[in-house]
């Protein structure tokens, strides 16, 4: 399964998907400014643990999910 840039694990050594949480300091800003603030590569989206690791991704738990049940394929 692709997770972006040179990284690629195993669909059958993935455990789970999960979602990043961010929080900010300070005042929250309305959410139409957020993605101003970061972008499409604001950071770690999701972390999927595999039986040989944990990795960080910019992609959306979702789509990682989704690539999971297709057996890797984008």
């Amino acid at each position: 399964m692709y997770l972006g840039g040179d990284l690629v694990v195993d669909v059958r050594e993935v455990v789970a998907v999960l979602a990043v949480r961010r929080r900010e300091a300070g005042t929250r800003a309305p959410d139409r400014n957020r993605r101003q603030r970061h972008g499409r590569s604001g950071g770690p989206r999701a972390v999927v643990v595999t039986t040989r690791g944990t990795f960080l991704t910019e992609l959306a738990p979702s789509t990682a999910a989704r690539r999971l049940e297709r057996g890797g394929r984008q």
